[in-house]
């Protein structure tokens, strides 16, 4: 009995079925030429029904559910295209598909592994989602996003405190004490990357972190979105995500300022600093400014 490695994990036990008869032709199992007397001898019984002994395979069948990453978060200048690529798994070997929805509207246009997104005239961040299903009908999804900007959409600039919250470290969740940050970014001409500086400090506990390179900047009405990497306490290896909300009345605001700041290990993902914990990455910011 052969398996591959998927079907291999859902065996549950290997036995001989000892059901060749090893006899004269006399008392054998095929009764055919036989005279009367030798049919006499025949039994329906398993036992003489086979010329080799049977294998046996216990088998409890699942269907283990498949995975997939969307990649990402991808970024491209206005009214241009970027090609989106998934990485999924089947546990078992299984093959599967996969579909896009590139328009946030719960429907999977896009059938295939890459897809290409099409940049509109507007900037902005807009999430995507990919999906697989196996052939046994199981699924998975992941999100990312496509951050959209325009090298010709001003600049952001700000600075002030705000009460780091309990959890917000999440190497220690209960450091807490008065974040003090700045950030400043632009695009400037034949620059194909912001030009940008942020810093976000706890004194108290001795957290510090400084942008050392920045991917992109997206300007959006009141909202802005920074992407870039940084150090941690001098320690290179993480990225982060600025996010501001512009409180200016002409813009619509209500006359208050909101930000949030997201970091991760840049290896592994995991999530190291967020000053709005629990909420989704892309939730809007709702940590009022002080100073």
């Amino acid at each position: 009995a052969l398996a591959n490695a998927g079907m291999a994990s859902q065996v549950t036990g290997v036995v001989d079925w000892h059901i060749n008869a090893d006899e004269p032709d006399v008392v054998d199992y095929d009764t055919s030429f036989k005279p009367a007397e030798q049919d006499a001898l025949y039994e329906p019984n398993a036992y003489r029904a086979s010329d080799h002994d049977a294998v046996l395979v216990g088998l409890n069948l699942t269907n283990l559910p498949p995975s997939v990453e969307a990649g990402g978060p991808y970024a491209v200048s206005v009214n241009k295209s970027i090609l989106l690529r998934a990485v999924g798994f089947d546990p078992e070997g299984k093959e599967f598909s996969y579909a896009w929805d590139l328009h946030n509207d719960g429907t999977f246009e896009t059938m295939g592994q890459d897809a290409w997104f099409m940049a509109g005239p507007l900037p902005g961040i807009f999430p995507v989602q990919v999906m697989v299903p196996d052939l046994g009908g199981l699924t998975a999804s992941d999100q990312t996003y496509v951050a959209v900007f325009d090298r010709n959409n001003g600049f952001v600039t700000g600075g002030g405190w705000i009460d780091s919250p309990i959890g917000a470290y999440t190497l220690d969740p209960a450091l807490t004490g008065k974040a003090e940050f700045s950030f400043d970014a632009k695009y400037v001409k034949k620059n194909a990357y912001p030009v940008a500086a942020l810093s976000w400090m706890i004194d108290s506990a001795g957290l510090y972190f400084t942008g050392s390179s920045f991917d992109w900047l997206v300007l959006d009405g009141r909202y802005a979105w920074l992407h870039g990497s940084g150090q941690l306490n001098s320690m290179s290896g993480y990225v982060f995500l600025l996010s501001v909300v512009d409180g200016s009345t002409k813009l619509g605001g209500d006359g208050l300022d909101y930000i949030r700041l997201q970091i991760w290990e840049s290896g592994s993902g995991l999530l190291i600093y967020d000053s709005q914990p629990g909420a989704a990455e892309l939730t809007a910011p709702s940590t009022l400014l002080g100073g």
